[in-house]
């Protein structure tokens, strides 16, 4: 089951006193809205979702009525839930930007880290190498004052 966003503290249901324009539904084009064209759905949310329609709607019984504040709640639910999801989109966006800039910087600290392995690498092969030397001066040095001691 989906995540639904905690509404007990942020959501109220809104209905003004302004009736709603009853003309527009009449005038409202269902195949200018299929086209494409979504202003009549944002004037349609403007005018009904938060309007009173008992006085102007055509049909007055007490189902349709309750059918009609039905769809009003569950419109302005559907916009206040489109309004939390829009932030936690962009929160979500703004944590993926940060988690990039972060791999970025750990991708070239890494790069640096690597780059100063090979170094001390080298340095220790150089200091091995002057170990060994010595190493064998040492042991020449030895073999030389054990010859002198017999």
């Amino acid at each position: 089951m989906e995540e639904q966003p905690d509404s007990s503290k942020e959501f109220q249901f809104v209905f003004e006193d302004d009736s709603a324009d009853l003309l527009f539904l009449k005038q409202f084009e269902i195949l200018s809205v299929l086209k494409g064209d979504l202003q009549p759905i944002l004037q349609f949310l403007d005018n009904a979702t938060f309007s009173d329609v008992k006085e102007n709607f055509p049909y007055q019984d007490e189902e349709s009525l309750k059918l009609i504040k039905i769809m009003q709640m569950g419109i302005q639910y559907s916009l206040f839930t489109q309004k939390v999801l829009k932030k936690k989109a962009e929160l979500c966006s703004q944590y993926a930007l940060y988690e990039d800039l972060n791999y970025e910087k750990l991708k070239e600290f890494s790069k640096k880290q690597r780059r100063k392995i090979a170094e001390l690498k080298k340095r220790l092969a150089s200091y091995d190498e002057t170990l060994d030397h010595f190493q064998k001066i040492r042991d020449k040095q030895d073999e030389h004052e054990i010859g002198e001691e017999i």
